[in-house]
């Protein structure tokens, strides 16, 4: 029996050597070197729709033991913007015995165009109105759409079941970080009280201009409902009567009679508003607003 003891001691003493003896085996012909990867440029120009091939064209890896291993390499991730425009791109390789090593380029897009908004309606509504969203999108050259992405933020204590106007900044942020605020001045009406009111349609009501350039906001007007009589662009620089007869006595509406508030300068960069309005023959004032944003 003792015999068997010593016999049984010696086979697991060979076994547990044999063993040792393999792992360190293997752990002498393992690769602890990862690849290493070389550019052609550490910076690159591309259009804001590249393709991860496109990310990564001039880019090469290589490995001591796998050779070329240039078939490995991927886009880990992109930075938010350093400055307009530019962020930093990390990739990655690795080689058969998952080694990885990774290095870091800048992207310059050459056609960014930070986010912009667009909006189909003014930002006035009937007392009550909820969603003051409906109308509002954004859009920019890398994301595309973004209007889901639009906050709102109230400067004003807002009351939507009250008359008034509130000063309310609308913010939007793309997948680089880059940030575009538009702050507005946003209106609540009774819409029982303002019935029969003139009311002023204007073919957009957010525009972008760029620094010191001038704007006619008469340009802006496209409709005036006033005394249930409907104006409308005419072949000349007049809204006219879409009917001949006239219950208001008046056949057409040039600059003259609508009033137009607004700063022309337009100098530095920022948001500003053009107020419009028209007064009826019975002292109905309507008012609409034109945003524009200076870049």
């Amino acid at each position: 029996m003792r015999r068997i003891q010593i016999l049984s001691i010696i086979v697991f003493v060979l076994a547990a050597g044999f063993f040792c003896f393999y792992r360190f085996r293997e752990s002498g012909l393992a690769d602890s070197r990862a690849p290493v990867i070389a550019m052609d440029s550490e910076t690159i120009e591309v259009s804001c729709d590249a393709t991860d091939e496109e990310l990564l064209a001039g880019v090469t890896a290589s490995d001591k033991k796998d050779g070329d291993v240039s078939d490995t390499l991927m886009v880990e991730s992109l930075s938010d913007f350093t400055d307009t425009g530019k962020r930093t791109m990390t990739v990655v390789a690795f080689d058969s015995d998952n080694n990885v090593t990774s290095a870091t380029r800048e992207i310059i897009y050459t056609d960014y165009q930070e986010p912009r908004f667009s909006l189909e309606e003014p930002f006035r509504f009937p007392v009550g109105t909820t969603d003051v969203l409906e109308g509002l999108s954004a859009s920019d050259t890398l994301d595309g759409d973004l209007t889901d992405r639009i906050t709102i933020t109230c400067v004003d204590d807002v009351y939507m079941y009250m008359e008034g106007t509130y000063a309310v900044v609308f913010s939007v942020t793309n997948s680089a970080g880059d940030t575009v605020e538009l702050p507005v001045n946003m209106e609540f009406y009774d819409s029982s009280e303002e019935a029969g009111y003139p009311k002023i349609t204007l073919s957009e009501y957010l525009i972008y201009t760029a620094e010191g350039e001038t704007v006619n906001a008469w340009d802006y007007v496209e409709e005036i409902t006033m005394n249930n009589v409907t104006y409308v662009r005419g072949s000349g620089d007049s809204l006219v009567a879409e009917t001949n007869s006239s219950t208001s006595g008046v056949s057409a509406i040039t600059s003259d009679n609508v009033t137009i508030e607004e700063d022309t300068s337009y100098i530095a960069s920022g948001v500003y508003e053009i107020l419009y309005s028209i007064t009826d023959s019975n002292g109905r004032t309507g008012t609409v607003r034109l945003i524009v944003v200076t870049a």
